[in-house]
């Protein structure tokens, strides 16, 4: 049986998307892990206010391991230990062992938003 928000969603047509993505540039990369020497860095694929996507590799079990992540653009570092929750997993095109994995951001405070927006500002293409 659907839910109430299942059913408000066929009735009334919603936009999923509270933030607008935007494509990130070459350079723009996620570290996963709290320590940025020991973490795993991923090319970041697009990003909004909340939350990102990023070519992973490796299994939703390992991922469900990890609790924070760092956001570089080049060698600057934007944000670190940020908390977060895995979002939805999609195989990629061309390799079978890559995703696209999507995050959701948890607990961003007030510089930490600035600090997205400054990420967001320098390392995407507008579009």
């Amino acid at each position: 049986m659907p839910g109430l928000k299942e059913l408000l969603g066929r009735l009334i047509p919603l936009n999923r998307r509270r933030h607008k993505r935007f494509p990130a540039i070459d350079g723009a990369y996620v570290v996963l892990g709290t320590r940025m020497e020991d973490g795993h860095k991923f090319q970041i694929i697009d990003v909004s206010m909340g939350g990102l996507a990023f070519i992973y590799e490796g299994s939703r079990e390992d991922l469900e391991d990890i609790k924070t992540l760092s956001i570089m653009g080049g060698d600057q570092l934007f944000l670190d230990n940020v908390f977060f929750d895995p979002a939805g997993a999609t195989p990629m095109e061309h390799a079978a062992e890559l995703q696209r994995q999507g995050i959701e951001f948890k607990y961003l405070g007030v510089l930490d938003k600035a600090q997205l927006k400054d990420f967001i500002k320098n390392n995407t293409y507008k579009t």
